[in-house]
Protein backbone atom coordinates (compact mmCIF):
# COMPACT_ATOMS: atom_id res chain seq x y z
CA UNK A 1 0.00 0.00 0.00
CA UNK A 2 1.40 3.42 -0.81
CA UNK A 3 1.60 5.83 1.64
CA UNK A 4 -1.54 7.42 0.24
CA UNK A 5 -3.46 4.28 1.15
CA UNK A 6 -4.45 3.34 -2.39
CA UNK A 7 -5.96 0.62 -2.90
CA UNK A 8 -3.95 -1.04 -5.84
CA UNK A 9 -0.37 0.34 -6.00
CA UNK A 10 0.54 3.67 -8.45
CA UNK A 11 -3.54 4.28 -9.26
CA UNK A 12 -5.30 6.54 -7.66
CA UNK A 13 -8.97 6.50 -6.85
CA UNK A 14 -9.38 9.07 -9.46
CA UNK A 15 -7.95 6.49 -12.30
CA UNK A 16 -9.99 3.29 -10.58
CA UNK A 17 -13.32 5.37 -11.02
CA UNK A 18 -12.70 7.16 -14.18
CA UNK A 19 -14.18 4.24 -16.74
CA UNK A 20 -17.29 3.59 -14.57
CA UNK A 21 -18.24 7.05 -14.39
CA UNK A 22 -17.72 7.16 -18.27
CA UNK A 23 -19.62 4.10 -19.15
CA UNK A 24 -22.22 5.54 -16.52
CA UNK A 25 -22.34 9.02 -18.21
CA UNK A 26 -22.94 7.72 -21.54
CA UNK A 27 -25.31 4.99 -20.30
CA UNK A 28 -27.37 6.22 -17.29
CA UNK A 29 -29.55 3.53 -17.25
CA UNK A 30 -26.58 1.27 -16.34
CA UNK A 31 -26.31 2.90 -13.31
CA UNK A 32 -29.39 1.59 -11.11
CA UNK A 33 -27.83 -1.40 -8.95
CA UNK A 34 -29.90 -3.56 -6.70
CA UNK A 35 -28.27 -4.78 -3.58
CA UNK A 36 -30.07 -7.34 -2.31
CA UNK A 37 -29.18 -8.71 1.43
CA UNK A 38 -31.05 -11.90 3.14
CA UNK A 39 -31.20 -12.36 6.68
CA UNK A 40 -32.87 -15.95 8.15
CA UNK A 41 -34.06 -17.34 10.94
CA UNK A 42 -31.87 -19.05 13.12
CA UNK A 43 -33.56 -19.18 16.34
CA UNK A 44 -35.83 -17.61 18.66
CA UNK A 45 -35.76 -13.90 17.76
CA UNK A 46 -32.54 -14.85 16.18
CA UNK A 47 -31.71 -13.96 12.25
CA UNK A 48 -28.11 -15.16 10.54
CA UNK A 49 -27.47 -12.40 8.14
CA UNK A 50 -25.02 -13.38 5.59
CA UNK A 51 -22.99 -10.02 4.02
CA UNK A 52 -20.40 -10.60 0.64
CA UNK A 53 -17.27 -11.99 3.13
CA UNK A 54 -18.95 -11.63 6.54
CA UNK A 55 -21.57 -13.52 8.38
CA UNK A 56 -23.56 -12.56 11.29
CA UNK A 57 -25.94 -13.74 13.72
CA UNK A 58 -28.37 -10.26 15.08
CA UNK A 59 -31.06 -10.62 17.46
CA UNK A 60 -33.07 -8.46 19.77
CA UNK A 61 -30.61 -6.45 22.36
CA UNK A 62 -30.35 -7.92 25.99
CA UNK A 63 -32.95 -5.14 27.41
CA UNK A 64 -35.57 -6.21 24.86
CA UNK A 65 -34.99 -9.89 25.82
CA UNK A 66 -32.39 -11.33 23.42
CA UNK A 67 -29.05 -12.97 23.71
CA UNK A 68 -25.80 -11.41 25.11
CA UNK A 69 -23.09 -11.90 21.97
CA UNK A 70 -25.76 -11.11 19.11
CA UNK A 71 -25.65 -7.84 17.00
CA UNK A 72 -28.58 -6.06 18.14
CA UNK A 73 -30.18 -4.99 14.63
CA UNK A 74 -29.67 -1.18 15.54
CA UNK A 75 -25.98 -1.35 16.92
CA UNK A 76 -25.48 -3.10 12.95
CA UNK A 77 -27.69 0.07 11.11
CA UNK A 78 -25.26 2.56 13.13
CA UNK A 79 -22.01 0.42 12.12
CA UNK A 80 -23.56 0.97 8.46
CA UNK A 81 -23.85 4.53 8.61
CA UNK A 82 -20.17 4.35 10.11
CA UNK A 83 -18.79 2.55 7.45
CA UNK A 84 -20.72 4.22 4.44
CA UNK A 85 -19.50 7.43 6.37
CA UNK A 86 -15.71 6.33 6.68
CA UNK A 87 -15.70 5.11 3.20
CA UNK A 88 -17.26 8.36 1.45
CA UNK A 89 -15.08 10.41 3.70
CA UNK A 90 -11.74 8.65 2.88
CA UNK A 91 -13.11 8.78 -0.90
CA UNK A 92 -13.63 11.94 -0.77
CA UNK A 93 -10.54 13.20 0.78
CA UNK A 94 -8.68 11.54 -1.61
CA UNK A 95 -10.30 12.93 -4.72
CA UNK A 96 -9.70 16.59 -2.47
CA UNK A 97 -5.65 15.46 -2.36
CA UNK A 98 -5.95 15.74 1.47
CA UNK A 99 -4.00 12.78 3.36
CA UNK A 100 -5.52 11.26 6.53
CA UNK A 101 -2.89 9.80 8.70
CA UNK A 102 -5.60 8.17 10.51
CA UNK A 103 -9.69 8.79 10.85
CA UNK A 104 -12.19 7.78 12.73
CA UNK A 105 -16.48 7.76 12.90
CA UNK A 106 -18.29 7.20 15.74
CA UNK A 107 -22.50 7.66 15.20
CA UNK A 108 -24.05 8.12 18.74
CA UNK A 109 -27.83 7.41 18.14
CA UNK A 110 -30.69 7.41 20.95
CA UNK A 111 -33.84 5.58 21.24
CA UNK A 112 -36.51 4.59 24.20
CA UNK A 113 -37.02 1.13 24.14
CA UNK A 114 -40.29 2.29 25.87
CA UNK A 115 -41.59 2.70 22.02
CA UNK A 116 -39.97 -0.53 20.41
CA UNK A 117 -41.28 -2.79 23.67
CA UNK A 118 -44.53 -1.51 23.55
CA UNK A 119 -44.38 0.14 26.70
CA UNK A 120 -45.55 3.63 25.97
CA UNK A 121 -48.07 4.24 23.17
CA UNK A 122 -46.78 7.82 22.94
CA UNK A 123 -43.05 6.86 22.54
CA UNK A 124 -41.83 6.35 19.21
CA UNK A 125 -40.32 2.96 18.05
CA UNK A 126 -36.63 4.15 16.30
CA UNK A 127 -33.54 6.29 16.74
CA UNK A 128 -34.71 10.10 18.17
CA UNK A 129 -31.64 11.45 17.18
CA UNK A 130 -28.39 10.86 15.72
CA UNK A 131 -25.02 12.41 15.45
CA UNK A 132 -22.10 11.72 13.41
CA UNK A 133 -18.68 12.15 14.63
CA UNK A 134 -15.41 12.32 12.04
CA UNK A 135 -12.27 13.04 13.58
CA UNK A 136 -9.43 12.93 11.44
CA UNK A 137 -5.53 13.44 11.89
CA UNK A 138 -4.85 15.33 8.80
CA UNK A 139 -2.65 18.62 7.77
CA UNK A 140 -6.00 20.04 6.04
CA UNK A 141 -7.03 22.95 6.89
CA UNK A 142 -10.40 24.39 8.18
CA UNK A 143 -11.14 25.21 4.99
CA UNK A 144 -10.79 21.73 3.27
CA UNK A 145 -12.36 19.99 6.33
CA UNK A 146 -15.27 21.92 6.07
CA UNK A 147 -15.61 21.20 2.51
CA UNK A 148 -14.29 17.11 3.15
CA UNK A 149 -17.20 16.99 6.01
CA UNK A 150 -20.01 19.06 3.32
CA UNK A 151 -19.00 16.39 0.48
CA UNK A 152 -18.51 13.32 2.62
CA UNK A 153 -22.13 13.95 3.69
CA UNK A 154 -23.63 14.89 0.71
CA UNK A 155 -22.43 11.54 -1.10
CA UNK A 156 -22.79 9.13 1.80
CA UNK A 157 -25.61 6.70 0.39
CA UNK A 158 -26.62 5.69 3.94
CA UNK A 159 -26.59 9.41 4.93
CA UNK A 160 -28.61 10.94 2.21
CA UNK A 161 -30.84 7.45 2.20
CA UNK A 162 -31.78 8.74 5.66
CA UNK A 163 -32.28 12.55 5.04
CA UNK A 164 -34.50 11.87 1.54
CA UNK A 165 -36.68 8.91 3.27
CA UNK A 166 -36.42 7.08 0.14
CA UNK A 167 -39.83 4.80 -1.09
CA UNK A 168 -40.32 1.38 1.38
CA UNK A 169 -42.24 -1.45 0.67
CA UNK A 170 -43.48 -4.00 2.09
CA UNK A 171 -44.61 -7.71 1.81
CA UNK A 172 -45.02 -11.07 2.92
CA UNK A 173 -45.24 -14.67 0.70
CA UNK A 174 -45.22 -17.95 2.01
CA UNK A 175 -42.03 -19.94 1.37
Amino acid sequence: MSDKGYIREGESLAELQKPYKKKLSENPEKAFKTISIDAVLSGLCKWKVSLPGVEYEAGLSVPAGGEDGLASPSSVFLSSICSCAGVTLSAVAENMGIILRSAKVTANATLDLRGTMGIAKNVPVGFQSIEIVFEVDTDADEAQLKVLLEMSTKYSVNLQTLSNKPLIKYDIKRQ
